[in-house]
């Protein structure tokens, strides 16, 4: 993360317990890794689990950047 300079928050979730449902992804009803969900600052979602030509159009449109070919 230090080397791609992303200045948003990124989560790595943890398991409590064997066998049992990640913090994280019990939050967001993720069911699978890796999953991707875009918060606006006030913690709602913008997307969830988009594309990679999705979540780069999205980001690109925050940031003023254009979307990767």
């Amino acid at each position: 993360m230090d080397q791609e300079k992303m200045p948003w928050t990124q989560v790595c979730d943890e398991f409590p317990k064997p066998m049992m449902p990640a913090r994280v992804g019990q939050l967001y009803l993720s069911a699978y890794i890796p999953m991707y969900v875009l918060l606006d600052p006030e913690g709602r979602i913008v997307l969830y689990n988009p594309t990679e030509a999705q979540l780069d159009a999205k980001l690109a449109e925050i940031f003023g950047a254009r979307p990767l070919p």
